[in-house]
């Protein structure tokens, strides 16, 4: 389940949030990037392929064009208040959580944002919660620090 918040000390919200599930070894083969914005209006006209790929189709392009699909993912809205229970098969991840904020007509401040971590499945069953806050900002887009809910921001941001 992924969250928003509007400030570094705010109160964290539900956020629409993709998670998907690729193969350790998969970072060698994309190339992964943070991005600043000046203003609000450059964010709303800013791109990030990764982003891009991942929310529209589902898949990574690797650095040589190829498409890379995920081993699993899941949509979880911001509406869900409990956590869901799903089957992983055990081995290592490396977790792309995408933020999936609309805010209608314009684009979200805390959209445009992905951050990844790897975890690692040992057994079955096993309990695996994640949950990454996406900063409401305009000056930063693309890829994220991962900062679970309980943990404070590890980076500065406006």
């Amino acid at each position: 389940m992924g969250y928003k918040t509007l400030s570094m000390s705010s109160d964290r919200e539900h956020c629409s949030t993709h998670f998907f599930f690729f193969p350790s070894s998969i970072l060698s083969k994309v190339e992964t990037k943070s991005y600043t914005a000046k203003d609000v209006s450059e964010f709303r006209k800013a791109e990030d392929p990764i982003f891009t790929s991942l929310s529209e189709n589902g898949i990574l392009k690797a650095k040589d064009g190829s498409s890379i699909s995920p081993v699993f993912d899941i949509f979880v809205s911001e509406k869900s208040k409990t956590y869901g229970i799903v089957s992983i098969p055990v081995g290592k991840y490396i977790v792309f959580a995408v933020s999936k904020d609309i805010d209608f007509p314009t684009r979200s401040e805390a959209g445009l944002k992905y951050c990844i971590k790897e975890v690692e499945i040992k057994e079955r069953p096993s309990e695996l919660i994640l949950s990454p806050t996406f900063p409401t900002t305009y000056s930063m887009y693309g890829l994220i620090p991962w900062v679970e809910i309980d943990e404070k921001f590890s980076y500065n941001w406006k």
